[in-house]
């Protein structure tokens, strides 16, 4: 929940060209997303680990209170850095997307944070620019195929749709 959540403000920061998470999620649409991630997530966790939707909505208001402190000076290209590993297929993006998916809950707003690490393209990172060169040499279908391991076309023509969204804004 929070490293998912974390990386999401971290691209979308990145698109809107914010350079600390703070200022990030200070933004009400990033904000908005953030917690709706968390929303996503906390249904799932709560059906697979019986946790308490409270606690979860606590921990929830926790990690947002920490993306907002601007003494961590937390740079959206270090919490984006190496798109390759955070969007494969068992780590903090697919992961709760795919627990979703198997408990028939909504995922809308993780895809849209796979779309936006998939526009991820930080100078300094040679996985966010493989990313790139991947999409270009075998398209966006192929490279959410082989980087997220995600094989439900439904799920990545949901990614598709956010990717074109966030690229066109």
């Amino acid at each position: 929940m929070l490293n998912g959540a974390h990386a999401t403000v971290a691209y979308l920061g990145y698109l809107k060209k914010y350079e600390y998470i703070h200022e990030a999620i200070k933004d009400e649409k990033i904000r908005e997303t953030a917690l709706n991630f968390h929303k996503e997530c906390l249904k799932a966790l709560n059906i697979k680990h019986g946790m308490e939707i409270s606690s979860l909505e606590e921990y929830s208001k926790k990690v947002i209170k920490r993306f907002e402190n601007s003494y961590l000076q937390d740079v959206v290209s270090r919490v984006g850095r190496d798109p390759i590993r955070k969007l494969s297929n068992k780590d903090r993006l697919v992961s709760p997307l795919k627990l979703c998916l198997e408990y028939n809950l909504e995922y809308a707003t993780i895809a849209k944070g796979i779309a936006a690490g998939l526009l991820f393209n930080s100078e300094d990172d040679a996985k966010a620019k493989e990313v790139q060169e991947l999409i270009k040499a075998e398209g966006l279908r192929k490279t959410i195929n082989k980087v997220c391991g995600i094989e439900n076309e439904k799920v990545i023509d949901l990614i598709i749709e956010n990717y074109e969204q966030l690229k066109n804004n």
